[in-house]
């Protein structure tokens, strides 16, 4: 799995990118790194806090209600407890919307995100 070995290259190469803080945006990856998501774009959060969150879609399908997204989910500090969620029995969560709602384009990409692993 490509983007299992490259994640961290991605985050370095996202810190390049000069986006602005508090923002989040979808990034078409460099030419080196095509082919690594579903649609050759990683999804980034740049927090207030100056955190950066990478959500790395390798397979994607909207059912119309909801979205399945096969992938990995990255930073570079680690993830603040209060972001985390436990379902007992179930999976882990992440929720880093909050503060993150609107109008940023693509945080819905941070919310209720299921952590197999």
């Amino acid at each position: 799995m490509s983007a299992l070995i490259k994640y961290q290259e991605i985050i370095n190469w996202v810190k390049t990118q000069n986006l602005p803080l508090d923002t989040s945006e979808a990034l078409k990856l460099p030419d080196h790194l095509l082919g690594i998501t579903h649609d050759d774009l990683v999804q980034v959060l740049y927090s207030s806090d100056d955190r950066y969150y990478v959500v790395i879609m390798i397979k994607y399908h909207n059912s119309g209600i909801a979205s399945r997204v096969k992938g990995i989910f990255a930073c570079d500090a680690p993830l603040e407890p209060r972001y985390l969620t436990k379902i007992p029995n179930v999976c882990h969560r992440i929720n880093i919307l909050g503060e993150y709602q609107k109008p940023y384009k693509v945080a819905w990409v941070f919310t209720n995100i299921e952590v197999d692993k």
